[in-house]
C-alpha cells in the first residue's frame, strides 16, 4: 500500500512539474509579445511572471514563495533551441551585457509546446505588407524585419490621404473614432499617424512605431 500510494505522489508529482514547464512557456511567449521586444534579461522576465497575482510564480516552490532566476532556467532546461542546444541564459547586450534569453531561443518550444494555442501575434515575417487604401505605404516584400529602419527615414511615407485635408486638433472633434497608440495605449495628442501590420491599420505613435511593427514580426 505505501508503495502503491508513493506511485501515485510521484506520478502527480511529475504531471505537476510538465505542467509548470509549459505554463511557463506559454507565459514568456506572453511576456515577449506584451513588451514587444525580442530579448528579456532574466531578472526582467522574472519580475514580469511574478506580476500575476493569480498566476503559479508568486508563490512556487515548497517555500510558496516568488520563483527565482534560477528556478526559471531549471524549468527551462527541459526544452532546447533550434541548435538544439537546451535552453538557458546566457550574455544578451540590452542596455548593457547581461544574462536572459531572446526570442530565438524559444522558437522550436514554442512551436512544439503551445502549436496548439493560436499566439496573440502571428509571424509576418515571410508575408509582404498590403497597400493601405488610405494611405501612401508602399508594399514591403523584405522576408525579415530589417526594413524597419529604413522605414524611420520616410518621415511622410505614412501621410494619410483621408486626414490631409483636416486641420489638426481635437480628433474626436474630427470624427476620427479612437486614435490611441495600439502600442503604448497613451492618451491621444495628435502626433499618432496610421500604420498597416499587413493585417489591419492601427494608431501609432512615431516613437512606437519600431516596437509594434517588430512585435508583429517576432517568429512566433
Amino acid at each position: 500500500m505505501a508503495r502503491t500510494a508513493a506511485v501515485k505522489l510521484s506520478a502527480g508529482s511529475e504531471a505537476e512539474a510538465e505542467s509548470n514547464k509549459v505554463r511557463l512557456l506559454a507565459d514568456i511567449r506572453a511576456t515577449f509579445e506584451e513588451l514587444g521586444v525580442d530579448r528579456l534579461a532574466s531578472a526582467t522576465l522574472v519580475a514580469e511572471l511574478v506580476k500575476d497575482a493569480d498566476g503559479p510564480w508568486t508563490a512556487y516552490g515548497r517555500n510558496s514563495t516568488p520563483i527565482t532566476q534560477r528556478q526559471v532556467a531549471t524549468l527551462l532546461s527541459d526544452f532546447t533551441t533550434p541548435s538544439g542546444t537546451p535552453i538557458k541564459p546566457h550574455n544578451i547586450r540590452i542596455d548593457k551585457v547581461t544574462k536572459g534569453y531572446t526570442g530565438e531561443d524559444f522558437a522550436d518550444a514554442f512551436e512544439r509546446y503551445l502549436s496548439s494555442a493560436s499566439p496573440p501575434h502571428q509571424s509576418q515575417s515571410a508575408t509582404p505588407l498590403q497597400p493601405n487604401e488610405i494611405s501612401n505605404l508602399k508594399e514591403k516584400s523584405s522576408a525579415t524585419p530589417d526594413f524597419f529602419v529604413a522605414d524611420e527615414n520616410e518621415p511622410n511615407a505614412l501621410k494619410s490621404n483621408v486626414c490631409s485635408g483636416v486641420a489638426d486638433g481635437d480628433p474626436a472633434a474630427r470624427g476620427e473614432g479612437d486614435r490611441s497608440c495600439a502600442q503604448c495605449r497613451g492618451p491621444v495628442d495628435g502626433k499618432e499617424r496610421q500604420v498597416a501590420t499587413g493585417r489591419k491599420t492601427v494608431w501609432l505613435h512615431p516613437e512606437c512605431e519600431r516596437f509594434h511593427l517588430k512585435a508583429e514580426t517576432l517568429p512566433w
